[in-house]
């Protein structure tokens, strides 16, 4: 090849190196392209999300080609928001977004102003990021108390925020992955205002709920004490019922050793309370023993009965073996002989001071004088 030669070819081989760089492009994964004639987008984004074109591209050499970030992005306010929220308070709020760019084709057409570089439009964004921003927290925060906004409100308030940015950063060809608000203060102005109130507040919740705690446990108290007296209330009724039992018995062994006769004594107790509940009072059963007893030792050769009553009452039968015999006299005399003792005792055996006339042939000195006495 002569010197001409080589250099038309070197010139040819140029001007095709030169031409191939206004035809080819490439895009690489973590961008994504738009392909522009005159300003205007030509076809559709390339390599936007959720698809795989990243790759060599050709075009025609008077087309351009814009690139945008395809990951994740994020947006701060430049300073922090102040909103007055209820009751006139003031709070300084800081939050951030961030996005990606999932429609580039509206994002150029809302925010390239008409071929603007992409310094401008994400420019204009952030502009327009604040704007949303900061309406969404204004209408959500504005119409809150502090507490709802710290506390008691907060997951749902986040919520809304988000929701309302999200619908309107669509229009914008972005979509936005999380909402936050970074920190939320008062200004130094108010601040211990606030907090006084804050504290105020909830020294009245604690105060009313302590007041519901006192209020709860005097009805536990009141519960437990009623429990209580229903409790000894049927103990001691189970324990009156128990003696009544046992004084019948013993009146039915004296009775029956006074008539001289063995005593097939059955007693038949029930523990049940509700039972328990059912049978007559103890008043009226120790008075009728009590009458019972007295008319046995006032009517000496009248038989006493104490069957009906007894058994009726208390669950006690009383059955006089021998009844149609006379008896043994010596357990009869026993019997008369033991009541004196007992008499004697109860009335010449207190050291009370208390002075006892009788004349020395009574009755009640039978067993001092005569045979009785032997």
């Amino acid at each position: 090849m002569n010197g001409p030669t080589r250099v038309l070819a070197l010139i040819i081989a140029g001007s095709l190196l030169i031409l191939a760089g206004f035809v080819f492009f490439t895009v690489r994964e973590d961008k994504q392209a738009l392909v522009l004639q005159f300003g205007a987008p030509v076809g559709g984004s390339i390599n936007e999300p959720g698809a795989d074109e990243a790759g060599l591209k050709v075009k025609l050499p008077w087309q351009n080609v814009v690139y945008f970030d395809r990951k994740n992005l994020e947006f701060d306010l430049t300073r922090p928001l102040e909103i007055i929220v209820r009751n006139e308070e003031r709070l300084l709020v800081d939050a951030f977004v961030r996005y990606q760019i999932s429609d580039p084709l509206l994002y150029y057409q809302t925010l390239g102003a008409g071929g603007g570089s992409p310094e401008l439009m994400r420019s204009n964004l952030n502009s327009r990021l604040t704007q949303i921003l900061s309406e969404a927290m204004r209408e959500r925060l504005g119409s809150r108390s502090i507490r709802q906004i710290i506390d008691e409100q907060r997951a749902e308030i986040m919520r809304l925020i988000a929701q309302d940015v999200t619908a309107e950063a669509r229009k914008l060809g972005i979509r936005t992955i999380d909402v936050r608000i970074r920190q939320a203060d008062f200004p130094d102005a108010n601040a211990g205002r606030v907090h006084d109130r804050m504290s105020t507040d909830y020294n009245q919740q604690a105060e009313l709920i302590r007041a519901q705690g006192r209020e709860r446990a005097q009805e536990i108290r009141a519960e437990a004490d009623k429990e209580v007296i229903r409790i000894r209330a049927t103990a001691e009724q189970q324990a009156q019922i128990i003696r009544g039992r046992a004084d019948a018995v013993k009146n039915c062994i004296l009775a029956n050793a006074y008539q001289g006769v063995a005593a097939d004594i059955t007693v038949t107790a029930s523990t049940d309370p509700d039972e328990m509940r059912d049978t007559e009072s103890t008043d009226a059963i120790s008075q009728v023993l009590a009458d019972e007893e007295a008319e046995a030792e006032a009517a000496v050769e009248e038989p006493v009965d104490f069957e009906a009553a007894v058994e009726e009452m208390l669950g006690v039968t009383c059955r006089i073996t021998g009844a149609a015999n006379e008896g043994d006299p010596r357990r009869r005399e026993f019997f008369s002989f033991y009541r004196s003792l007992t008499a004697y005792e109860q009335a010449l055996g207190q050291d009370d001071g208390t002075t006892i006339i009788l004349s020395p042939d009574s009755e009640f000195f039978q067993y001092f004088n005569g045979q009785a006495g032997n």
